[in-house]
C-alpha cells in the first residue's frame, strides 16, 4: 500500500483534480505572495505547449487590459525572445513567443490587483506530478500497526492539506475500481465455468436417454 501511494499513477491524477500544474504568484517588493486557488486570472496555454514547461509575467493594466513580458521555455533563446511585449485584453487569443495564451478573469478579480504583476508558470504534468510526489513522506506507524503516516512540506498549509486529502481520496477510488475489476472478472469466470458445465450436463442427458 506504501508503493501505491507513492505511484506516479495517483499523484498525477491529484495533479490533474487540484490544477497543481499552473502556478500563480503574486509579484511583491518585498516578498512574494502565492495565489493559490485565488488567482484573479486564469491562464490558458494553448497549441502544442499544454504539456511543457513554460513561465511569463503578467501586468494587470486596468480595466481590461493586460501585458505579457518575461517569457521563457526551452523554446525560447534569445533575450529579445524573452523580453517580447504583448498587449492585450482579457478573453482575447494572444500570439506571444510561447504560443498562444489567453488570460481570463475569474472570481477573485478586484480593484485591489490593478497594476499588479503576476507570475504564471507551468509545468508538465509529469514533472509537476514527480516534484510532489518526492515532498510527500509516507511510513507505516509500526510494524504490528496497519497505520500509514502521510506528510508533506509545502509554502502553502491548504495547497499541502488539498494534497493529502486527494491522494487518499484518489486512492481510496482506485482500490474500489480494483474490487470492481476482480468481482466483474470473477463474475465472468463463474458465468463461462457453468456454460461449460451446462453443456456438459447437456451432453450427459442425451448420452443417458
Amino acid at each position: 500500500e506504501l508503493f501505491v501511494l507513492q505511484s506516479r499513477r495517483l499523484m498525477e491524477e491529484v495533479v490533474d483534480i487540484l490544477g497543481l500544474a499552473t502556478n500563480y504568484v503574486q509579484l511583491g517588493t518585498l516578498t512574494d505572495n502565492d495565489l493559490y486557488h485565488c488567482s484573479p486570472i486564469e491562464a490558458v496555454v494553448v497549441d502544442d505547449f499544454e504539456d511543457k514547461g513554460c513561465a511569463f509575467k503578467v501586468t494587470l493594466l486596468g480595466g481590461e487590459r493586460i501585458s505579457l513580458t518575461e517569457f521563457a521555455s526551452k523554446e525560447i533563446k534569445t533575450r529579445r525572445e524573452r523580453k517580447f511585449v504583448v498587449e492585450g485584453v482579457y478573453g482575447e487569443t494572444l500570439s506571444t513567443p510561447i504560443g498562444k495564451i489567453i488570460i481570463n478573469k475569474t472570481a477573485f478579480m478586484n480593484p485591489e490587483f490593478e497594476g499588479e504583476e503576476i507570475l504564471v508558470s507551468k509545468g508538465s504534468r509529469k514533472a509537476v506530478a514527480s516534484a510532489y510526489r518526492k515532498s510527500v513522506q509516507s511510513a507505516v506507524a509500526n510494524k504490528q500497526a496497519s497505520i500509514i503516516n502521510l506528510s508533506i512540506t509545502n509554502n502553502v498549509p491548504e495547497r499541502a492539506e488539498d494534497i493529502l486529502n486527494t491522494l487518499i481520496e484518489v486512492y481510496n477510488n482506485d482500490a474500489i475500481r480494483d474490487k470492481q475489476k476482480v468481482a466483474e472478472a470473477t463474475a465472468e469466470f463463474i458465468s463461462e465455468r457453468l456454460e461449460i458445465i451446462s453443456q456438459e450436463l447437456g451432453a450427459v442427458d442425451k448420452e443417458i436417454e
